[in-house]
């Protein structure tokens, strides 16, 4: 566990439940405490009660996108780093998410340790993009 890391609370989006517990499960040795929730509305709601250091929001949720989800906690004023974590590698789609305020952008075939020094780019406010990502 990272100095940067160990004292860091991350949320993990993903309206898929096993998604979500493998990400915990992954994270757990690296961070301080991993919660999650199941949707963009949830995350809204969630961000009103408790705060997060580091939220991972999968886009292709159902109801709201991530997109959408972002978008709109940057409206309501919320500054929490934001890691989209996703399949679509489109640098189209990336360039939105950066667009839209997230500061990182990870690929589900990512290795754990990728996805570490995204959230630790993240802690230290700067933009993690993910190598396999053409562009």
């Amino acid at each position: 566990m990272s100095t940067l890391t160990a004292n860091l609370a991350v949320l993990v989006v993903d309206d898929h439940p096993i998604v979500a517990h493998g990400l915990g499960l992954l994270l757990k040795d690296h961070v301080r405490c991993v919660e999650s929730v199941e949707s963009g509305e949830a995350l809204l709601v969630h961000l009103h009660v408790s705060s997060p250091d580091i939220v991972l929001l999968d886009i292709g949720m159902r109801g709201i996108s991530g997109l959408q989800a972002l978008e709109s906690l940057r409206l309501l004023g919320f500054t929490v780093p934001v890691v989209i974590l996703s399949i679509h590698v489109e640098m189209a789609i990336v360039r939105r998410a950066l667009e839209l305020g997230a500061s990182g952008y990870v690929v589900k075939q990512a290795s754990e340790q990728e996805l570490v020094a995204a959230i630790e780019s993240a802690a230290r406010g700067e933009v993690f993009i993910s190598p396999g990502i053409p562009g």
